[in-house]
């Protein structure tokens, strides 16, 4: 298309592997601890010349609107850390650029109603330490096996009524009671990290 024209953009590979026994590694370092490594396939890795990115792309064929990520929340509350993720493995990629490109992770989105609309995230020095907060809040609360139980919406059910309730779900009630353990400090790291205060705020009643 013409983004991928003006951008001079270049496949430089494709179903990429990453992880600990490939050529590319994806690993978060964790305060002083060791770090995690995570190992997954990337969809596609373009270069783009006139703009000095190397770009990790991953198909999508759902709804944008899904995803809110930003550098200042890049792994919107801990839900999603794959573009930082991908990102991170093209630091090893070899370069064929003289200048050090920037790495993105982006999301382009197939369905013809979003018109091949982009999510990118820059991987800067501020994302990956917001990403290494993230990392080690999760991986702390597996080792202390702090995990609670996610928020429900309150109108998701199979027929799409806010105030009925087929499958017996209960959701106003499960939120209240999730909320009202959201300040025990057993799990008030990973629930910080989790349940930001718009989340915590919503009305349930």
């Amino acid at each position: 298309g013409k983004f991928r024209e003006d951008s001079q953009a270049e496949t430089v590979g494709s179903e990429v592997y990453f992880g600990p026994n490939e050529r590319l590694r994806a690993k978060i370092a964790v305060g002083g601890e060791p770090g995690v490594e995570f190992a997954g396939r990337i969809d596609r890795v373009d270069l783009r010349h006139s703009l000095n990115q190397m770009v990790v792309i991953d198909y999508k064929s759902g709804k944008s609107s899904q995803y809110k990520i930003s550098p200042d929340n890049p792994t919107q509350n801990g839900r999603n850390l794959q573009l930082a993720i991908y990102a991170t493995s093209l630091s090893e990629m070899e370069q064929t650029s003289e200048l050090t490109p920037e790495l993105l992770g982006e999301y382009l989105f197939t369905a013809p109603s979003e018109e091949a609309r982009r999510i990118s995230l820059e991987l800067t020095d501020e994302v990956r330490e917001r990403v290494a907060l993230v990392v080690k809040s999760i991986v702390q609360a597996i080792w202390d096996g702090s995990f609670p139980q996610g928020l429900l919406n309150p109108s998701a059910n199979p027929i799409g009524c806010e105030y009925c309730d087929p499958s017996n779900l209960r959701p106003r009630w499960h939120n209240q009671q999730i909320k009202a353990k959201l300040t025990d400090q057993v799990i008030s790291s990973f629930a910080d990290l989790v349940y930001p205060d718009d989340v915590r705020n919503q009305d349930d009643n």
